[in-house]
């Protein structure tokens, strides 16, 4: 499922908040699983932005694990303290395959753009 982030400068708490979401290898969302997902941000090396294999884990501020209601869930209160390029953020949940949203920049002065993130079930293809 996307995620929409709003404007957002280094040090300030999102605006519009991430959203991992449990869905079905048809991109379904599922209501009736419940899952602890854990959110990780990553910044990938500036030569490496097709693959973003080369990652360094930078500091996320706020409650990082939530527990998923309705097959969702929603960080609250996650924050990035420090400016930097080629950030992503990562989601995880215990027998499930991650989730990474898509590459954006933290400026001071700047915007966050749309990043879009998917959680995909155990053997999804």
């Amino acid at each position: 499922s996307f995620v929409p982030l709003a404007p957002t400068q280094p040090a300030s708490t999102l605006r519009v908040f991430p959203v991992a979401a449990l869905e079905d290898p048809s991109e379904r969302l599922v209501t009736v699983a419940s899952s602890l997902v854990t959110a990780t941000l990553l910044q990938c090396a500036p030569a490496d932005l097709l693959n973003c294999s080369a990652v360094t884990v930078v500091p996320l501020i706020g409650t990082k694990s939530k527990q998923t209601v309705d097959g969702k869930a929603t960080f609250t209160n996650l924050r990035i303290d420090r400016a930097g390029k080629c950030y992503r953020f990562k989601f995880d949940a215990p027998g499930l395959l991650g989730g990474l949203s898509t590459l954006f920049d933290v400026q001071i002065g700047s915007f966050l753009s749309l990043l879009e993130v998917v959680q995909q079930p155990v053997g999804a293809t």
